[in-house]
């Protein structure tokens, strides 16, 4: 009962929420989130009909999870990409039939321009963190020293 009810609510929610308010952290963090993820939203709304529904619910579980205590930590939204890309995917591969041609090139270029978009990011990140084209942590040296000093069929426990 302490863990379940009487901890997320007396202690875990109330703590989220005390530096600002949760419309504040839902507009500062989740909305950026749910803008960034917007052709995945489109898509898994495209795709929408009643066998889906298990995957909807799944979806709207994980939301509520993610969002309670109103912390909105980025990592928290990790939890609702695996709905949300299955229903994405479905409503794209909906999209992709041959019944809807005049939205496959959309489409198809939507889904060019995120992976576009993503890739110059990613790569603007590692960048700025120093990061780019060298390997951290470094395990060059490690990897040399265990080549050197074992034969390819020695067994090492690493």
């Amino acid at each position: 009962m302490f863990w379940t009810w009487t901890y997320v609510l007396h202690y875990y929610m109330p703590s989220g929420t005390a530096d600002h308010g949760f419309a504040y952290n839902l507009a500062t963090s989740f909305l950026p989130f749910l803008v960034a993820r917007s052709p995945l939203v489109y898509l898994a709304y495209r795709g929408k009909g009643r066998t889906q529904s298990a995957l909807y619910w799944w979806l709207a579980g994980n939301v509520c999870a993610g969002l309670v205590g109103g912390r909105m930590y980025g990592h928290y939204f990790l939890l609702f990409v695996p709905a949300l890309a299955t229903l994405a995917g479905i409503g794209a591969a909906r999209r992709l039939d041959d019944a809807h041609r005049r939205e496959r090139r959309w489409l198809i270029a939507l889904i060019a321009a995120v992976a576009i978009a993503f890739f110059l990011v990613a790569t603007m990140y590692e960048g700025a963190t120093g990061s780019a084209f060298t390997p951290s942590p470094d395990y060059r040296e490690a990897s040399a020293y265990i080549r050197a000093r074992t034969a390819p069929g020695d067994q090492i426990f690493v």
